[in-house]
C-alpha cells in the first residue's frame, strides 16, 4: 500500500503550503490552531461535519471566550462569540446555536437574566445553556437552575477538555430528548 494511502492526516506547515501539491478531489483543508493545516479525506470530513455543532460562547472576558472557543474548535465545533448578555440573547435568536456556554457575571445583562429571556422566546427556549461562574454558592446555583440553566460549571474546577465534554453531553441529552418527544408524538393516535 502506498504511503499516501496509509496516512489519514497530512500535515502541511504554512511556509510549505505553496510547495504542497494540489489536493486531490474529495479532500478539504481544516485549519488547526497550532498554525498547521490538516487535510482530511472526504469520508473523514463527512464524519467531522456530521458531529459538528454550533455553540454560542458568551463571556465578557475575551481571554476566557478565546480559550473556550479554541477548546470547542479543536473538537470540530463552530463557535459564535458574545461579549454580554444582551448580545448573547440577540445572537442566539439570530444564529440558533445547538448550545450556549454563558458566564454568570456579565455587563448589561447577567447570565441568569439572559437565560430567562432565552427561555421566554419560542425560538430559543429549547437551547441548552451551560452556565459558568466563579461563585460557588448553592443559592446562586439553585437560582440559575430555576431560571432555566441546564447545567453549571464552577470556573477553575475543571479543564477545558472536561468543559467541552460537558457541552457535548448536554447537546446529546437535549437531542435525545427531542427525538423521544418526536417519536411519542408520532406514535399517538387520535381517539
Amino acid at each position: 500500500m502506498p504511503d499516501s494511502q496509509r496516512r489519514i492526516f497530512k500535515s502541511v506547515h504554512p511556509a510549505e503550503a505553496s510547495k504542497a501539491p494540489a489536493r486531490p478531489p474529495g479532500q478539504i483543508h481544516y485549519s488547526f490552531f497550532a498554525g498547521r493545516r490538516i487535510s482530511l479525506p472526504a469520508k473523514a470530513r463527512d464524519i467531522v461535519t456530521q458531529n459538528r455543532k454550533r455553540i454560542l460562547v458568551a463571556d465578557d472576558n475575551a481571554a476566557h471566550r478565546k480559550t473556550i472557543c479554541l477548546g470547542l474548535g479543536r473538537k470540530g465545533h463552530e463557535t459564535i462569540e458574545a461579549a454580554d448578555g444582551v448580545q448573547a440573547v440577540e445572537m442566539a435568536a439570530a444564529e440558533r446555536p445547538d448550545a450556549v456556554v454563558m458566564d454568570f457575571m456579565m455587563p448589561v445583562l447577567n447570565g441568569i437574566e439572559a437565560t430567562k429571556r432565552l427561555r421566554a422566546n419560542d425560538a430559543t427556549a429549547e437551547i441548552p445553556v451551560l452556565m459558568l461562574t466563579v461563585i460557588n454558592e448553592q443559592r446562586l446555583i439553585i437560582r440559575g437552575l430555576l431560571s432555566g440553566v441546564s447545567d453549571y460549571i464552577i470556573k477553575g474546577s475543571m479543564s477545558i477538555q472536561e468543559l467541552v465534554n460537558r457541552v457535548e453531553c448536554l447537546i446529546e441529552a437535549y437531542e435525545c430528548s427531542a427525538r423521544e418527544d418526536a417519536s411519542e408524538n408520532a406514535g399517538e393516535q387520535p381517539r
